[in-house]
């Protein structure tokens, strides 16, 4: 179930390899959350339209949107989130050195409704 949504300003230096952090991602939450790793799913959102402070060009954001299933405890959530943030860091720090980056992580925590079809289970279960 993990899903990751990873928005990002289109000034980030490096939108080009954006897509290279998942599977560092993906590890953290195989981990540590546990989850299945072929359960985690990430996608990337390049924001060309954007107005950041003030408004100036080194002005950039990344912001993750976790959502993730109920059943962990708010220490392995609040360890995930840190362990994440460490990934996002590294791997944007080219960005962090040259504008004024901010990074976000948000943590959502699916608690009653879910619903899922897969190939392997093609019959909805609520």
């Amino acid at each position: 179930m993990p899903q990751l949504l990873l928005e990002y300003s289109a000034n980030v230096i490096e939108k080009d390899k954006v897509t290279a952090v998942f599977p560092l991602l993906h590890a953290v939450l195989s981990q540590d959350l546990p989850a299945q790793l072929g359960n985690c799913k990430s996608r990337a959102v390049e924001c060309k339209d954007y107005y950041i402070a003030d408004g100036q060009p080194q002005q950039a954001f990344i912001l993750v949107n976790l959502t993730i299933l109920a059943g962990r405890s708010d220490e392995t959530l609040q360890k995930v989130g840190e362990k994440l943030m460490a990934v996002l860091r590294q791997h944007f720090s080219a960005s962090l050195n040259k504008l004024q980056l901010q990074i976000f992580l948000e943590i959502d925590v699916l608690e009653k409704r879910y619903f899922k079809i897969t190939s392997a289970e093609p019959e909805l279960k609520l």
